[in-house]
C-alpha cells in the first residue's frame, strides 16, 4: 500500500503491533491517507484520539473470520461503532467455507 501511494501521491501509514507506538502517532499526526493496520493497534490510535473515526470513509478486514477467531472481535465491533454508518464496509477471506 506505501508503494501504490507513492505512485499516486497519497500518505499512507501501517499501525501494526511490535512496532513503536510513538511512531505511529507522530506519522498520524502528521496527516495521512490511508491507515493500514491490525485492529489492536488501530482502535489503540482511535482510543488515543490520533485516529479520526469520523475520517473513516472505508473500512476493510482482510482474513475477517482469522482476525475475529484470533480475538479481535471486540476491537473490530469498536472500530466500527466509532466510524460513521455511510462508510463502506468491506470483509474478505480466502477460507470461509
Amino acid at each position: 500500500m506505501i508503494a501504490f501511494g507513492d505512485y499516486l501521491g497519497a500518505r499512507c501509514h501501517s499501525c501494526i503491533g511490535g512496532t513503536r507506538v510513538r511512531d505511529d502517532i507522530a506519522k498520524l499526526q502528521e496527516g495521512v491517507h490511508v491507515v493500514v493496520g491490525t485492529p489492536g493497534r488501530v482502535y489503540d490510535m482511535l482510543r488515543r484520539g490520533v485516529l479520526r473515526a469520523d475520517a473513516i470513509k472505508l473500512f476493510i478486514l482482510d482474513e475477517a473470520d482469522e482476525m475475529l477467531k484470533m480475538g479481535f472481535r471486540e476491537e473490530i465491533e469498536l472500530i466500527l461503532d466509532a466510524a460513521p454508518e455511510t462508510r463502506r464496509t468491506l470483509l474478505f477471506s480466502a477460507t470461509v467455507p
